[in-house]
């Protein structure tokens, strides 16, 4: 057979790439005489979304490239390390692809197109696009875990609601990420079963992770904070939770809200690639994060962990990925927020009780979706 996959695996984002790496890993060492190989299609909008400068149509966005100018000597050296890690680890096809219809010729060979995981049919992306659906592709369709992100039904009426319906129907099976992403696939009128699985990361054992990363490096303590979104309320949190353990905090440059936490007291990783994101989570005494992908991983590292929440208009904002995840897991109590700090022993922290009996549970069910999904015939 002849398996592709549709991902953001172009995506500078260390959860986009790890996923995706993470999904062709799994399928072709359970699959090992079939090809499997992540299509190279680039969505609209993807290029301009993880591109070093803005256009400069606006007084934000001039500002916005000052800033990266300042900080240029990094952000190229990331751009190149993500690019190698793609080349070295994705399996990616050769040809780049940014045409619809381009897209549908060369997926003509394929026998098996999986779309997933990552936040592929969020609405509200900026790179989203249909065909993220494989609209007409003539052979089995699976979803493995694509992720509507924290849309909400209210946000389908962005896209073409009865086109996206009619690509889902042509699907031989579909799961999701998040229990939020079944209400969307019904609101959506596919009335067939919709599994909830885990995220790809999760497929790899910690020992399969290692073997990419190498051997582990002498550091003294420290607290690896890290998030998408460097708001103010979550910096002061892993402030006085750097204050109350003595541990020095580091962090490494994710999207632009990363400027947020610069000249906090934080120390910035000046190694960029997804490999060192990997050693940071391994290597790190605690964890601090409100990214699902640092969730997933403080997990498979059975890391000490916390994941940060923290309010937005006034209302503590739930991300349902990570509690989703935590409560399968059964260590959803590791979830805390600004006022729980006060009340935990800093100087004499629990483990983390991982279920082993839960994550393997929920490791076969995923992994068993996925096989049955490529071999069964529908």
């Amino acid at each position: 057979m002849k398996i592709g996959i549709l991902t953001f695996h172009n995506s500078d984002n260390y959860g986009s790439v790890l996923q995706a790496y993470a999904l062709r890993n799994y399928i072709t060492k359970t699959f090992p005489n079939d090809e499997c190989e992540i299509v190279n299609y680039v969505a609209p909008n993807q290029n301009d979304l993880y591109a070093l400068y803005l256009k400069n149509n606006s007084i934000k966005n001039i500002i916005k490239n000052i800033r990266a100018f300042l900080f240029s000597k990094l952000l190229k050296k990331r751009i190149y390390e993500f690019d190698v890690f793609r080349k070295n680890y994705l399996g990616i096809s050769k040809e780049r692809i940014e045409e619809s219809n381009t897209l549908r010729d060369y997926l003509q060979d394929f026998n098996i197109m999986i779309c997933g995981s990552d936040q592929i049919w969020n609405p509200l992306s900026l790179d989203f696009s249909e065909e993220y659906f494989v609209p007409g592709f003539k052979g089995k369709k699976v979803a493995y875990a694509p992720s509507f992100g924290n849309g909400k039904e209210k946000d389908l009426n962005r896209i073409d609601k009865a086109n996206i319906g009619s690509f889902l129907r042509e699907f031989n099976a579909i799961s999701v990420r998040e229990n939020s992403g079944i209400k969307m696939i019904r609101s959506l009128g596919y009335s067939k079963d919709v599994e909830l699985v885990l995220d790809p990361t999760l497929l790899l054992e910690k020992r399969e992770w290692l073997k990419i990363i190498g051997e582990r490096k002498e550091e003294k303590p420290y607290i690896f904070f890290y998030s998408i979104n460097y708001n103010p309320e979550t910096i002061d949190m892993v402030k006085r939770i750097s204050k109350k353990t003595r541990l020095k905090v580091k962090i490494m440059f994710s999207t632009n809200k990363t400027y947020s936490a610069l000249g906090k007291g934080f120390e910035l990783i000046k190694e960029t690639s997804p490999i060192n994101f990997l050693e940071s989570v391994r290597s790190a005494t605690l964890v601090l994060s409100n990214s699902f992908h640092g969730i997933a991983f403080s997990t498979i590292f059975r890391k000490q962990f916390f994941a940060l929440e923290v309010r937005r208009n006034g209302e503590i904002y739930k991300d349902e990925r990570i509690h989703n995840l935590l409560e399968k897991f059964k260590i959803d109590s590791r979830i805390i927020k600004r006022e729980d700090i006060e009340r935990i022993d800093w100087n004499d922290l629990k483990p983390v009780n991982y279920d082993e009996k839960a994550i393997n549970n929920e490791l076969k069910k995923s992994q068993d979706y996925l096989i049955n999904s490529i071999k069964n015939e529908y």
